[in-house]
């Protein structure tokens, strides 16, 4: 399962696919779970504003995810996310934010989880993504869904970046 369909959740659901995993995205905005079922069609779609456990519980037959990477960098996400972990599973915190993060010790302790969290690439991860673009086992040209040349970044930036908008990648062209 991966929280968060923005370009790192999309990362990191795209390398799930390419090992053969059956893969669940949660995010709360609808374009981006559209934007998910129409660029890769068999991920499981989960909205955020609904029963979201019930949902999965539904989708895994109950058995829930094995893995669950939260690449929102959202403190209440990430909070919440061991929630969607199987029994013996393991939480992958990919995305960063700058809060504590709180969770019940007895939950963890009971759903035997294991927490990692991923900050730094190798120079093999580097080769591995690099690798897979020459092969054309991930495209990112979809994500692009915004080039704003770089003398209109300070009259555009506030549209562009602003919270609710449907852009999931943003490139910034140089002139």
């Amino acid at each position: 399962m991966v929280i968060g369909a923005g370009p790192i959740g999309l990362g990191v659901m795209q390398f799930a696919m390419n090992a053969g995993a059956k893969v669940i995205m949660l995010d709360r905005s609808a374009e981006r779970l559209a934007f998910c079922k129409n660029w890769a069609a068999s991920v499981y779609i989960v909205n955020g504003g609904g029963d979201v456990l019930q949902h999965i519980k539904d989708i895994t037959n109950g058995d829930m995810p094995t893995v669950v990477f939260d690449a929102t960098e959202n403190a209440e996400s990430m909070n919440e996310a061991y929630q969607f972990a199987a029994h013996s599973g393991r939480l992958v915190y990919v995305g960063l934010v700058q809060a504590d993060l709180q969770f019940p010790d007895p939950e963890i302790h009971k759903r035997e989880l294991t927490i990692l969290s991923s900050r730094n690439a190798t120079r093999q991860d580097f080769n591995t993504v690099i690798t897979a673009l020459k092969e054309k086992k991930f495209n990112v040209a979809p994500f692009i869904t915004n080039i704003v040349p770089f003398d209109n970044l300070p009259c555009d930036f506030e549209k562009i970046f602003s919270a609710g908008n449907s852009n999931i990648k943003v490139l910034i062209e140089l002139l």
